[in-house]
């Protein structure tokens, strides 16, 4: 996995209250996975994941559109 940013939540107010953001490598898939992690639950796992159709370079950086 890639570095994982931290996206502040709207009106949030504590230092968790995000999401953790990040890419990772499905080699199984071969393609690209961007995740969602809830910052003050990351045991939970994602509570969102985007796949691309292919495998992006690690230390990809872009915009990411929904």
């Amino acid at each position: 996995m890639d570095e994982m940013v931290f996206v502040p939540r709207p009106g949030g107010s504590g230092e968790n209250d995000g999401w953790l953001v990040g890419p990772s490598i499905n080699l199984a898939a071969r393609a690209t996975e961007l995740h969602v992690l809830d910052a003050g639950r990351i045991e939970d796992g994602p509570v969102a994941t985007w796949r691309a159709e292919a495998v992006l370079p690690v230390s990809f950086h872009g915009i990411w559109r929904g």
